[in-house]
């Protein structure tokens, strides 16, 4: 079984069968971790002056494949769900107005335009089809 090992960031391995205090750790830092079948998808901020977040796909061994930087015409936080509509546009939740938790946008994927408002009062955004 694969993981986010939460007390060091990195991604973690521990077999099924071992007792829990049995995992090696020393993969790559991540903020969120997914995998499915022969491939993992690691999802690392770098915060700084000019704030980066980097997706980096691995492969089955956790050895990074390639990394990915998308700029987003966004200055605020984005919500580490976000949701690919189309080649040039990216959902994402962002902190909402009228003292609602979140909301969704829609933000151009090239740094460019303005992020617009998509659904009020919504989180998690999923494109399907």
């Amino acid at each position: 079984m694969y993981f986010r090992d939460t007390a060091s960031g990195r991604v973690a391995h521990q077999p099924r069968a071992a007792t829990p205090a049995v995992r090696t750790a020393g993969g790559p830092g991540c903020d969120r971790f997914y995998a499915s079948g022969d491939s993992a998808l690691c999802l690392r901020a770098e915060p700084g002056v000019l704030p980066k977040t980097y997706a980096i796909v691995l492969d089955r061994h956790l050895r990074e494949v390639r990394r990915c930087e998308t700029p987003l015409a966004e200055t605020r936080s984005v919500d580490d769900q976000a949701a690919w509509l189309d080649d040039g546009t990216v959902a994402c939740a962002l902190p909402g107005a009228a003292g609602r938790a979140s909301d969704i946008w829609t933000v151009p994927a090239d740094g460019t335009g303005a992020p617009r408002p998509a659904v009020t009062g919504g989180s998690s955004p999923v494109a399907v089809g």
